[in-house]
């Protein structure tokens, strides 16, 4: 899709599944995304590779994004190095755990 190269994509949960799958679309399409992981960082370095690879250009950011101070870390730190921000897509997630309602 040519109406996405060079446009900046930020995409929370691209580490692995689905997101990474999204990130190297996105890649395909000549996008410049940032490859967000909260704790596996190897796998995102290889995703961004995999971006690279596939016609895009693309960095890695860490960031809890449970945390507003590293959100706004993260976000400032694809500011710093793309200009700006085109698309967002939250990704992120984790498995929650669920209780038993106590209240009788």
């Amino acid at each position: 899709m040519k109406d996405l190269k060079d446009k900046v994509v930020l995409i929370t949960g691209a580490s692995s599944g689905i997101g990474a799958a999204v990130a190297q679309a996105f890649g395909a399409a000549g996008a410049r995304v940032a490859v967000h992981y909260r704790g596996r960082e190897a796998e995102a370095r290889e995703v961004a590779r995999q971006v690279q690879e596939a016609g895009g250009e693309a960095i890695a950011v860490q960031a809890d994004v449970t945390k507003s101070e590293e959100v706004d870390r993260m976000v400032a730190q694809v500011y710093a190095h793309f200009g700006r921000i085109d698309v967002l897509i939250n990704n992120a997630g984790g498995f929650v755990r669920r209780r038993a309602n106590c209240s009788g």
